[in-house]
């Protein structure tokens, strides 16, 4: 599977990820009003906070094939932006699937109302610091009972990789064989089944519209003059010019 989308430049807010706090694991919310209410604004936010203008959606044909089969469904996208689980519910919403989302602790630690809307869209926490066995039992429990898919981002950290998955953590095949041997024993027999996504974002503005501040703001401070001329081979040369510093001051 796979999901396209074009991206513009937006800010993003920065998140305290230290927590001085002792953790208290986040149960998934399981109606399924408010999932199905607050997936319809994924678009609007990816528009409004991360400049995301379009989603194509491409291989949805294989998750309605296993939502069909009744397996279990166990989503694993690659995680390159901030802004991911937002095209993943877009593509779940697409696909007809309100999904389970598993994500690390302190995005709930953002505030009430973040931690209001994060739970009531599906989302349940994982403590990524230490062997977390409620989330682990969650999980395990959503894949073998198989009423809606779920979604971890295996790679655990952005790893801002494009079009591939990167190699799984351990923790994924462990949650998807401990469900696969539930659905087994259980009556009828059933599967779990993990879909690999791809997320890949396409630029849709003007580079050298966009870089061009900053290039002009670079090369300031390195007291050349601004080389518009040269379009975007001043990045090459502004990349060369900070390596050759870094070198110059770590050699005294």
């Amino acid at each position: 599977m796979g999901c396209n989308s074009l991206l513009c430049v937006s800010p993003c807010r920065h998140q305290n990820i230290i927590i001085d706090k002792p953790y208290v694991f986040v149960a998934p919310y399981v109606g399924r009003f408010w999932p199905k209410f607050l997936q319809l604004f994924a678009r609007r936010r990816l528009r409004q906070a991360f400049g995301v203008q379009e989603i194509e959606c491409r291989g949805l044909e294989y998750l309605r094939e296993s939502r069909a089969a009744g397996h279990g469904i166990l989503i694993a996208p690659n995680h390159c932006r901030p802004c991911d689980p937002f095209v993943i519910s877009e593509l779940t919403r697409q696909a007809g699937e309100l999904p389970y989302i598993m994500a690390s602790w302190h995005l709930f630690m953002q505030g009430r109302l973040q931690a209001w809307m994060l739970r009531r869209a599906g989302v349940f926490s994982v403590y990524r610091e230490g062997m977390d066995r409620a989330a682990l039992a969650a999980a395990t429990d959503i894949l073998a009972k198989a009423h809606r898919p779920l979604v971890i981002f295996p790679e655990g950290v952005i790893s801002r990789t494009h079009d591939r998955l990167n190699v799984l953590m351990e923790g994924t095949a462990l949650i998807a064989r401990s469900a696969a041997k539930k659905r087994a024993s259980a009556s009828p027999p059933g599967q779990v089944v993990v879909h690999p996504v791809a997320l890949r974002y396409t630029f849709g503005g003007s580079v050298e519209e966009v870089l061009s501040p900053a290039l002009d703001d670079i090369e300031s401070r390195l007291t050349w003059r601004p080389q518009r001329s040269l379009p975007l081979e001043r990045i090459t040369k502004v990349g060369l010019a900070l390596l050759s510093l870094t070198w110059i001051i770590h050699k005294r």
